[in-house]
């Protein structure tokens, strides 16, 4: 997988969720740092989806951080 070749979006992602990491104190990347990543991402698609399906996207970042 070469990270040149994902989206824009995705760079900023794993960018993000790697600077969360890194403020955290934590070795290494977890799951929950992409999920904030991708709930607080612009346009985030992520929130769209869980909110349109019913869900409580800005709920599950509060729980998330």
């Amino acid at each position: 997988m070469n990270p040149k070749n994902w989206t824009q979006s995705a760079q900023e992602v794993v960018r993000s969720a790697g600077e969360l990491a890194i403020d955290r104190g934590n070795p290494s990347i977890e799951p929950v740092h992409f999920l904030i990543a991708l709930l607080t991402c612009d346009k985030s698609l992520a929130s769209r989806i869980i909110d349109s399906a019913g869900g409580d996207s800005s709920g599950i970042l509060e729980t998330a951080k």
